[in-house]
């Protein structure tokens, strides 16, 4: 990614984005692929922003099978639940096709963020699923049978998450989620006023990125 854009997409993140703002990936390998098609969406995994006070950037709060990045609070690498840097999400996800954010309009209270951190305290040390595990508590949430905290996958725990900090309701287990249930053009069904704005398209075309931003003046010029 050239540098003057980098450091847009940067200030783009440091200006607009929120905790509780989501991060959506078209992942390159064969599962993401089998995620899209089931979905029927362009989307196989979900992120959650997270701000906190003695960080400059935004983090990523999110369920992978990548132990690539160094969790910011626990120091090591891990699968599973993680807090990254956003910026170095990005650069690890240089040859990723495509990713977006949307915005999660509602206000912010401290009983909201404090509960959010009492989550992340107390699943942090979860792990992501193996693929028959995976497999098992996916169709237990179709048939809306919560699976145990003791592991996560992306959507489980955004939407977990958001339980947690009272945006949304326990009607459907957490592992009922997909990605595409958070995804344009569909709005879950939050609580209160709070509800998901556009999302802004990030494209990555070659070496050269492209964002396009629903709203003025957070629009950054188009790098030709």
């Amino acid at each position: 990614m050239e540098q003057s854009l980098r450091q847009q997409i940067l200030q783009f993140a440091l200006d607009r984005l929120q905790t509780g703002d989501l991060f959506f990936l078209k992942g390159k390998w064969k599962e993401s692929r089998l995620i899209e098609m089931i979905e029927k969406s362009p989307w196989s995994h979900i992120a959650m922003v997270v701000r906190l006070p003695e960080f400059q950037e935004p983090l990523l709060w999110e369920a992978t099978p990548l132990d690539d990045l160094e969790d910011v609070i626990m120091h090591k690498h891990k699968k599973g639940p993680q807090l990254t840097l956003l910026t170095q999400r990005l650069h690890a996800m240089q040859s990723i096709s495509n990713f977006a954010f949307r915005k999660l309009e509602t206000e912010r209270t401290p009983e909201m963020n404090a509960a959010l951190l009492r989550f992340i305290g107390d699943v942090h040390e979860a792990v992501f699923p193996d693929d028959r595990t995976l497999l098992s508590e996916v169709l237990e949430g179709r048939a809306n049978v919560k699976a145990p905290y003791d592991n996560f996958f992306c959507s489980e725990l955004v939407a977990a998450s958001y339980i947690a900090m009272g945006l949304l309701g326990d009607e459907r287990v957490p592992n009922s989620y997909w990605p595409v249930d958070f995804a344009e053009p569909n709005q879950p069904a939050l609580l209160g006023q709070a509800k998901l704005g556009e999302q802004w398209m990030l494209l990555h075309s070659g070496e050269r990125y492209f964002i396009e931003a629903a709203l003025s003046p957070a629009k950054l010029p188009v790098s030709g």
